[in-house]
């Protein structure tokens, strides 16, 4: 008699928040078609065609593997090789179930496949910063989350600015790094600055294609830089121009949603001029500094925004004053009975400092002074 089972695989991490292992539990029955006691924990393992095959060992088994034995709760567990977790995406949330098969003289495990098909069709998230006053720290945070979102959760992400500066790339790159990277798009000068000659806002008016306009930053990450020129308004071309940009914006969105997971926007405090973006975001981030400009400015925003569409709103370049505090508190209140993300403030560093001159984030250090930010940054990330 076959035995079918949907089982959920456990997922254990690092401090560095690493895959450990994956697991799952053996019952009787699979310990039965495997021979498997307390004294015998070994099986053979095959992997083909994207589906496991665990056997008894006999005198011609190849690959053996070992099973771990709990004897407290006489427990048999079996790791799944993390090659194949990856494979099977099983870090991807709603997506970390297996079917277990059993089979007359072996154990078959594959992934669960209504999982796997909802995840193909599932498109990706816009989120964007969003500051109501200079100098808290947006790009810091956009490309903070862009790079933990990539490299932890292996999502694929793209981070694009509605800034000129582009801090969201030089953040990342170094000018040589960007001229090598991003030679189709930039133009260096003679005095060795670098222009953008195409770069969002083309992509956006002319539906151009997306690789075409991309510099690879890290590891499923990729950056969209804007023009060096875009939107002096000083022109009715340029105006135009902008009223087309804000016309197409959101299904240059839709489309990006559908190749990346996770879409990150730095954007601009001026003027209001991304409201059009914030629009069609799925959520804003909302980052701050603990002053009373910038924390009314915040509560402002959440209000013309609303509570609902706020993702998180962390405070950065935290100092620990009587004054800064009293800010805080107020903004605490405010939202306190929301479900708006609020973790702990991430502290003014000289250590972040030296990050972003290095072209590294916070998730590219072990320095321990950096922990407690980085925690503040997963907290916001555990949930896009």
């Amino acid at each position: 008699m076959e035995i079918e089972k949907k089982v959920k695989v456990n997922l254990s991490y690092k401090k560095d928040k690493r895959l450990s292992f994956a697991r799952i539990n053996l019952i009787k029955e699979y310990l039965e078609v495997l021979g498997l006691n307390e004294e015998n924990r070994n099986v053979e393992i095959l992997y083909e065609e994207k589906v496991i095959q665990l056997k008894k060992v006999n005198d011609k088994s190849k690959r053996i593997t070992r099973v771990s034995y709990e004897k407290s709760k006489n427990n048999f567990k079996f790791c799944i090789p993390l090659p194949i977790v990856r494979e099977w995406e099983l870090e991807k949330e709603g997506n970390n179930n297996v079917i277990i098969d059993k089979k007359e003289d072996y154990i078959e495990i594959r992934r669960e496949k209504m999982t796997i098909e909802s995840n193909k069709k599932k498109k990706g998230k816009f989120y964007i910063v969003k500051v109501a006053k200079g100098g808290s720290g947006k790009t810091l945070v956009a490309v903070t989350l862009a790079y933990l979102l990539a490299l932890i959760k292996k999502y694929r992400v793209a981070i694009f600015s509605t800034d000129t500066q582009n801090d969201h790339l030089y953040n990342l790159l170094s000018l040589e790094e960007v001229a090598e990277r991003g030679k189709k798009i930039i133009k260096v000068e003679d005095d060795g600055d670098i222009s953008i000659t195409k770069g969002l806002k083309t992509l956006v008016i002319k539906e151009g294609n997306y690789e075409d306009f991309i510099i690879n930053a890290r590891e499923n990450l990729d950056v969209i830089p804007l023009e060096s020129d875009i939107f002096n308004f000083k022109t009715r071309k340029e105006i135009n121009e902008f009223q087309k940009f804000k016309e197409k914006f959101p299904m240059f969105i839709e489309k990006l949603k559908e190749n990346y997971d996770i879409i990150i926007g730095d954007g601009i405090p001026v003027l209001n001029i991304d409201d059009f973006a914030v629009n069609c975001a799925d959520k804003v981030i909302i980052p701050v500094t603990a002053d009373e400009a910038t924390i009314k400015g915040a509560i402002r925003m959440v209000q013309s925004i609303g509570v609902d569409k706020i993702h998180a709103i962390l405070v950065n370049k935290y100092r620990n004053t009587s004054t800064r505090n009293y800010f805080l508190d107020e903004l605490k209140e405010k939202i306190g009975k929301t479900d708006i993300i609020f973790p702990e403030p991430v502290k003014e560093l000289s250590q972040i400092e030296q990050l972003i001159k290095n072209k590294k984030t916070l998730f590219e250090s072990k320095s321990k002074y950096l922990k407690e930010a980085q925690i503040s940054f997963i907290d916001i990330a555990k949930e896009m």
